[in-house]
């Protein structure tokens, strides 16, 4: 099987001798492969021009699609042509694992933060775009500073007081009322 799966004329004692951990012909399932080298699928599909593999039917459910083992040499091997070094991939590793704790942290606190937190996780870190725009503007024409954050607004509860005159549209047959606000409300007499 190693000859037609990898090319490599290797007796079976030998194989079966140098295939346990740290040995010379030690295979990796593909999803092991990907995770620790952190390759691509395009690079591990040996029909892309990628590594060359041995496929075995699948240990947990014949129903499932045939698993794919690679050598670790071979595996290793392009993982440093990838990379360029071992500590490439380590820090890329953990560039990924940061950015993955990130997400995490930000999907938190959008179920369960403050505001202020909930739209600083939508906009990943940064200031909401509105905002962001609002103090450009701010800043070039020398206005005043942009509107009081969302705590300081749900803090001054305003309520409304409509004015006495209502309007009344016979086509629609509505009644509107209006605050000093700006708000209005429509709705109908009986």
């Amino acid at each position: 099987k190693f000859r037609e799966a990898f090319g490599l004329s290797v007796c079976y004692d030998c194989q079966r001798a140098g295939r346990g951990e740290g040995g010379r012909y030690q295979v990796l399932s593909k999803s092991r492969a990907k995770d620790e080298y952190l390759l691509s699928d395009r690079q591990l599909d040996g029909e892309r021009g990628g590594l060359r593999s041995m496929r075995l039917p699948n240990p947990n459910d014949a129903r499932y699609g045939d698993m794919r083992l690679y050598l670790r040499r071979q595996v290793e091997e392009l993982a440093l042509a990838t990379w360029g070094s071992s500590e490439a991939l380590l820090l890329e590793k953990e560039r990924r694992s940061d950015e993955r704790l990130r997400r995490a942290e930000a999907k938190r606190k959008l179920k369960s933060g403050t505001p202020e937190e909930q739209m600083m996780a939508r906009c990943n870190g940064r200031a909401a775009p509105k905002q962001q725009r609002r103090k450009a503007q701010a800043g070039k024409a020398g206005e005043a500073a942009a509107r009081p954050p969302v705590r300081q607004l749900a803090a001054e509860r305003h309520e409304h007081v409509f004015s006495p005159d209502e309007e009344y549209d016979e086509a629609a047959d509505l009644w509107t009322k209006r605050c000093a606000c700006g708000f209005t409300v429509q709705y109908e007499r009986i």
